[in-house]
């Protein structure tokens, strides 16, 4: 029950990240994607990216596409 939960506010977290002003979150959500041992949460991280827009997002993309 308790990790539904976490999980729930993580996304909202994420999704306010996403949205914060002048790509503000993207650093964070790159930091998400980089490093958090959930991989719900990491994969949650990595579609908000996708969806930004930000060319920072777009240069983790290129990385996880090298072999």
């Amino acid at each position: 029950m308790y990790e539904a939960l976490d999980n729930e506010i993580y996304n909202e977290v994420l999704e306010t990240l996403e949205e914060l002003d002048g790509g503000a979150g993207i650093p964070t959500l790159i930091d998400v994607v980089r490093s958090h041992p959930n991989r719900e949460i990491r994969a949650t991280a990595l579609r908000r990216l996708a969806q930004s827009d930000d060319p920072r997002a777009q240069k983790v993309f290129d990385t996880l596409r090298q072999p």
